[in-house]
């Protein structure tokens, strides 16, 4: 006998949702903590701003850093690290940049990717039982080893230098 699977949506609702409105303000967990966070079309990429890693216990390491583009009028450099995030009880490892600019707290394109995330007038919906996300995982193991660290080498973000 075949056995199908249902791509089940659950839905949510924005926080902050005006009409003609560029951003979108979701509930999310980071590492079991509860965020509110913009979705964002500006960037591929998660960023979370230094005060909110340290709340959240993130580490990184000195050897993971990247620049990051103009994004909301900052640009520079960023520590890298994974995080569980979770929407609407959907959890997924996510690579988050940690960047020194107080008022960047944004899901960028990638999340709506690894979630299958899509935003309709007045809510969003996700898949229930979407794939496994590995690249964000796999990326990070990779770079852990080309830096010949470990996660033990890994540094809560409030000991690291503000960048």
């Amino acid at each position: 006998m075949e056995t199908f699977y249902h791509n089940k949506i659950i839905v949510g609702d924005f926080l902050s949702s005006s009409e003609g409105s560029k951003y979108h303000l979701i509930e999310s967990q980071i590492n079991s903590t509860p965020l509110k966070v913009v979705l964002s079309n500006a960037s591929y990429y998660s960023y979370i701003n230094r005060e909110e890693a340290i709340k959240l216990e993130l580490k990184s390491h000195p050897l993971l850093i990247v620049s990051h583009d103009r994004c909301n009028n900052h640009s520079g450099i960023a520590y890298i690290c994974l995080a569980n995030v979770e929407i609407l009880g959907i959890q997924q490892q996510i690579l988050l940049r940690i960047t020194s600019n107080e008022k960047l707290n944004m899901f960028g394109n990638e999340i709506k990717q690894v979630f299958d995330l899509k935003i309709h007038t007045k809510h969003f919906t996700i898949k229930e039982n979407p794939q496994l996300y590995k690249k964000d995982y796999q990326t990070f193991e990779r770079l852990l080893r080309q830096n010949g660290i470990t996660r033990n080498d890994l540094i809560p973000i409030k000991d690291l230098d503000n960048i």
